[in-house]
């Protein structure tokens, strides 16, 4: 099954080149997270365009099929680097701020290990003060009673 995603030019931001995080700048906003596991982030300036995963029929899809149509950005795609860059510059762009509770953005180009060894990827999503919010995603799937659930 091939997939083509659709693009927004709703919005397009210039992010400037970025370097990569270290694990104690990360820490300095996020004091639990253990490890970066993995950074293949982009560190060059470029511009974030808004694609959807969601085909045309589609309202949501299983966390897994949801991770598997991200995969190809998780390779050289944005990451923490480009998620704080856009909260921290947020209302320089009007066109980004229309999106705030409409959207969530993900940014799998680092992978970061939790205390506890829980897995996650950068996210922004809308906080109730209709502000983006650097958060972080679940990567792998969690312990519910006695299996394991997914979305």
């Amino acid at each position: 099954m091939s997939l083509n995603f659709e693009t927004s030019d709703e919005f397009t931001v210039f992010i400037p080149a970025l370097q990569h995080p270290t694990l104690d700048d990360i820490r300095q906003d996020f004091e639990y997270i253990e490890k970066i596991e993995r950074d293949t982030s982009i560190t060059d300036a470029a511009n974030l365009t808004c694609i959807t995963v969601l085909q045309s029929d589609e309202n949501n899809v299983r966390k897994s099929e949801y991770e598997r149509r991200i995969a190809p950005w998780a390779i050289f795609g944005p990451g923490y680097q480009q998620a704080k860059w856009l909260v921290e510059h947020q209302d320089e762009f009007p066109d980004f701020m229309a999106k705030v509770g409409r959207v969530y953005l993900v940014f799998p180009g680092m992978v970061v290990v939790y205390a506890v060894g829980l897995r996650f990827f950068p996210m922004l999503i809308s906080n109730e003060k209709r502000r983006w919010f650097l958060f972080w995603h679940l990567l792998t799937p969690w312990r519910v009673g006695r299996g394991w659930k997914e979305w």
